[in-house]
């Protein structure tokens, strides 16, 4: 029960920092897709290249 705790907890943990963030007006909601195009475009990239680098 501890080991799947500690793989769910941080997940739940961003979903609420990301409502918290939308919520507070930090981040608009038009700025999402935005945000999710750029994580796609070049963040994920970014870090399978550095988990193929590292191996």
């Amino acid at each position: 029960m501890l080991a799947v705790l500690s793989v769910t907890t941080p997940i739940f943990i961003l979903i609420a920092i990301g409502f918290l963030i939308v919520r507070r007006g930090v981040i608009k909601a038009h700025e999402i897709p935005t945000l999710g195009r750029l994580i796609t475009s070049v963040a994920l990239p970014a870090l399978i290249f550095s988990l193929v680098i590292a191996v």
